[in-house]
């Protein structure tokens, strides 16, 4: 009989996020966020600390980047954070969804030919990514 080299491997248990785990993972205090399970929705846990740890910045500034976007190139944007466990149960990632666009003088409402949409994912190590937004989202 040969030995079996195989070796059976746990998935890694996954760890809850809670405010210590972003405390640790960050080296950064979070304050004034509450216990995940007293939040109406868990997306609103995660935004408060996210914007906590700067990711939307951090995100404006990869997009920046990449897009060749200015702070002050006469387009409005609107930001919305997630955050949170992948959908396979791995570490999370922070999702920043930026709207862009330009106002329409004589109707005072966003332009439709200028909007823009870009997702910014960074994973919990940093790592940035801009993923394609599916054709019914946009």
């Amino acid at each position: 009989n040969r030995a079996r080299s195989e070796q059976w491997v746990q998935p890694a248990a996954r760890v809850e996020e809670d405010v210590a785990f972003f405390e640790k993972k960050y080296q950064k205090k979070i304050t004034g966020v509450k216990p995940k399970n007293e939040y109406s929705d868990p997306d609103q846990f995660y935004s408060a600390i996210g914007k906590q740890l700067g990711i939307p910045e951090i995100a404006w500034q990869a997009a920046a980047e990449k897009f060749g976007w200015k702070k002050d190139d006469g387009k409005n944007t609107f930001t919305m954070l997630k955050g949170g466990p992948t959908a396979g149960g791995g570490q999370g990632t922070w999702d920043v969804m930026f709207m862009r666009y330009t106002i329409n003088p004589q109707t005072q409402k966003p332009d439709p030919a200028s909007m823009q949409q870009v997702m910014v994912q960074i994973d919990y190590d940093g790592n940035v990514k801009f993923p394609e937004i599916p054709k019914g989202n946009r």
